[in-house]
């Protein structure tokens, strides 16, 4: 029996180790270079003021009073102020100039939203790459709803590339060309993010379990190897072995357990047992956690009222206040620091903003410039 055990870890080690060996040196590259993301914060950092002289007009047929909306968002597109709307799964891109529905983001206004994004004066207008449903850097099923994206090369040094959903006008995704070059060295083996492989979630999933799940067992299984032939070392020895196979029964004891709560650490994040894990009939089972944030996030409503939770005024930007139907508005300044006393004159025919609003330490008395305004139900 333990013979078959040592040509087992033999030879699954040969056909396991280069990728143990793979996830390992690529992990390091991740502690310096993380896969490309463009946050919220940078994407509205790049939003030009709403120009609220122009509007707002939404006609009966892009918007009727009783159309059920439970978030909007109101930006700049291409130098027109335009309206978002989401009913459950359902988004709606309103021209608030023309009052009319934009069914998509036409390519002349997603050249607006790139050369927002350009750090420096280019010679030349960011580069349309095409019009794509997806690559190895927009894969992620997050990225669903905005398909098909305009891809455009930013022309710059640092070969900056942008992706802009067709749907919304928002710039979703964003990389350097060193990015991309440390990714294929990090990110993308250490996840096995491989495009063809990640479109379809499932199957990556559990070919990542599975590999973590071969990964465990060839390193308890060496663990186990590794004590046994010290406990039954020749006399006068502390290992049976010498030369290569010394090394290698020194390594695996020394770092064995290291290596095999790293490995199991990666099987957890996936979340194995997520199938198996038992449901009520209107949710997952609550846990002491979120029992406690649940009475958190209750008492700080009670104290802020109906926006919930403090506004992290300070960090983003944002601030939480309310209408006069008491929904919860937020407001995002372009400007770290000002003073808001509601929206210049009356751009929302629906939702008044009357309530007075501070963002960050300030105490000027000036309005800042509204580069975003959103509300959720």
């Amino acid at each position: 029996m333990i013979h078959l055990l040592f040509l087992f870890h033999r030879y699954l080690g040969i056909a396991v180790g280069t990728l143990m060996a793979m996830w390992c040196v690529s992990g390091v590259v991740m502690m310096y270079v993380s896969y490309p993301d463009l946050q919220e914060n940078s994407r509205r950092h790049h939003l030009a003021p709403i120009v609220w002289s122009s509007c707002c007009k939404i006609s009966d047929e892009a918007l009727a009073d009783d159309d059920p909306v439970s978030e909007f968002q109101v930006e700049m597109l291409a130098g027109r102020p335009v309206l978002q709307l989401r009913s459950g799964r359902k988004y709606r891109l309103i021209d608030l100039v023309a009052g009319s529905v934009i069914d998509r983001v036409s390519t002349h206004q997603a050249v607006e939203v790139a050369k927002a994004f350009a750090e420096e004066a280019l010679p030349v207008a960011p580069r349309l790459l095409g019009l794509i449903d997806h690559d190895q850097w927009t894969v992620s099923g997050s990225f669903n709803a905005d398909r098909p994206l305009y891809h455009f090369s930013m022309g710059d040094r640092l070969g900056t590339e942008l992706y802009v959903s067709s749907n919304t006008g928002h710039a979703v995704q964003i990389t350097t060309g060193r990015e991309r070059f440390w990714n294929w060295l990090g990110a993308v083996p250490h996840w096995l993010y491989f495009a063809e492989l990640r479109r379809r979630p499932s199957l990556w999933s559990q070919i990542v379990i599975l590999t973590s799940l071969i990964g465990c067992f060839l390193t308890a299984t060496g663990i186990y190897i590794g004590v046994r032939q010290t406990v039954h070392r020749p006399t006068g020895h502390w290992s049976p072995y010498c030369g290569v196979n010394l090394w290698h029964h020194a390594g695996g004891l020394f770092f064995g357990v290291f290596t095999l709560t790293w490995i199991l650490s990666g099987l957890l994040s996936m979340n194995p047992r997520r199938s198996a894990v038992p449901h009520r009939k209107h949710g997952r089972r609550r846990t002491a956690a979120s029992q406690r944030r649940r009475r958190a996030d209750a008492a700080e409503r009670r104290r802020f009222g109906s926006c919930g939770r403090r506004p992290r005024q300070r960090r983003s930007g944002t601030c939480g206040i309310t209408d006069d139907a008491g929904r919860c508005v937020l407001l995002q300044s372009s400007q770290r620091r000002g003073a808001a006393t509601g929206l210049p004159g009356d751009p929302w025919r629906r939702h008044a903003l009357l309530h007075r609003c501070r963002i960050g330490r300030s105490r000027r008395e000036d309005r800042p410039q509204y580069s975003s305004l959103s509300m959720v139900a």
